[in-house]
């Protein structure tokens, strides 16, 4: 969520590290984009011709938390276990704009859907 809505980002070291990644792109949302399409890619390069599911949005709350910029936007949950997480986390209001990077990434990789696969 720091790249897409980095104004509100208040922790300074997270705020200059983020500025730091993210030197060179128009928006900052591109950073992720590029590198989350480079990893699915990487991952789904060394299995083929076998295909690869890829998971989205499946972190729980503490561990997106812990990446830059992330306690700016995560709950703290007494179970995190039982949080939320995958679906639930992509019709959640408060995640939206990481859900899209994170479309526009699989978009971006080329990679194809598994049921478009024959």
């Amino acid at each position: 969520m720091a790249p897409a809505r980095f104004e509100e980002v208040t922790v300074e070291h997270d705020r200059a590290l983020i500025e730091e990644l993210t030197r060179g792109y128009a928006e900052r949302g591109d950073y992720f984009v590029d590198r989350l399409a480079d990893g699915i890619g990487r991952i789904a390069a060394a299995r083929w011709p076998r295909p690869v599911v890829v998971r989205m949005s499946d972190f729980r709350a503490n561990e997106y938390a812990r990446l830059i910029g992330g306690a700016a936007f995560e709950p703290v949950e007494e179970n995190p276990m039982l949080g939320r997480r995958g679906a639930s986390r992509y019709h959640s209001e408060g995640y939206r704009d990481g859900f899209a990077l994170e479309c526009r990434a699989i978009r971006h990789g080329g990679v194809r859907p598994a049921a478009r696969q024959a």
